[in-house]
């Protein structure tokens, strides 16, 4: 696994619901003549422009539809990636597929984190599934238009620190890191789902077709990593699916030393043997 940070180079945010108002069909073109200037004016200047194609915004058809819970929101991805791609192949290299997909799915409401993104566990399962999905219908779709782009996908990386190292404090920690990080990576790498730590997600099965751990498998250039905060964890057995409360973001002397976010993601992504490149953002 290679370890990086990005460098000389600008992200820059399309929106899904203002390039395909409807979701499909024809493109708005004032639109791109916006992203057009600032992917020029970067380039003048001597930074990498990194798309990234989705932060979470759809459609309002799309979302009539339910949004990343209807399977065919795949085949509506895969158009919208299409038309990014070709209208700036000839100077976008490096593409983003999601910013922050643990973000979108809602994990970080089951935890009690700030997100805009809130929903039940009939919606969170079948977004999880089809947002993966995604992410291997994106890749294949920019490679088949340009094969030397680089693709990748960005995580919100936050720390969970057990508040002590009691074994049920330390499991919970485990089970939160697994909701808001492994589930997001280990599919991708053909580990599939991590159903010994989180059981709940077996109910993901529901929606899958033929082959889908297999078309989830994908061979993504780079997961950049933006740092969310260090957070303390705690068992709290009323609490479903993980039993872990986040009790605290501010940290005592005790906590500090175990909140270094460069080793912790060191850690924890080099037990995966098939990561290309981890790219940090602080």
């Amino acid at each position: 696994m290679e370890l990086d940070r990005f460098s000389a180079s600008f992200k820059i945010h399309f929106l899904w619901s203002k390039i395909l108002p409807s979701g499909e069909g024809e493109f708005n073109l004032d639109e791109f003549d916006k992203y057009n200037e600032v992917i020029n004016e970067c380039i003048n200047n001597g930074l990498t422009p990194y798309i990234v194609i989705c932060s979470g915004d759809l459609p309002a058809k799309i979302k009539s539809m339910g949004g990343w819970s209807n399977r065919d929101i795949l085949m509506l991805f895969e158009y919208y990636v299409g038309i990014c791609v070709e209208k700036f192949k000839d100077r976008v290299h490096h593409w983003i597929l999601f910013n922050n997909p643990n973000n979108i799915c809602g994990s970080f409401y089951f935890l009690g984190l700030k997100s805009k993104y809130r929903y039940g566990m009939d919606k969170f399962i079948p977004n999880v599934h089809h947002i993966l999905l995604c992410h291997s219908v994106g890749f294949n779709k920019i490679k088949k238009i340009d094969s030397k782009a680089i693709v990748g996908t960005n995580l919100l990386f936050t720390n969970l620190i057990p508040i002590n190292p009691l074994q049920p404090n330390v499991a919970s920690a485990i089970r939160a890191d697994c909701l808001l990080h492994s589930l997001f990576v280990e599919p991708f790498l053909g580990l599939g789902y991590p159903y010994k730590v989180l059981p709940f997600l077996s109910k993901i099965k529901k929606y899958f077709l033929e082959d889908d751990l297999i078309h989830i498998i994908v061979n993504l250039d780079f997961i950049s990593l933006d740092f969310n905060d260090n957070v303390l964890v705690k068992h709290n057995s009323y609490l479903p699916f993980t039993n872990a409360s986040i009790i605290s973001n501010l940290l005592d002397d005790n906590h500090k030393k175990s909140s270094n976010i460069n080793y912790n993601v060191i850690k924890k992504f080099s037990m995966y043997e098939n990561i290309n490149k981890i790219i940090l953002i602080n």
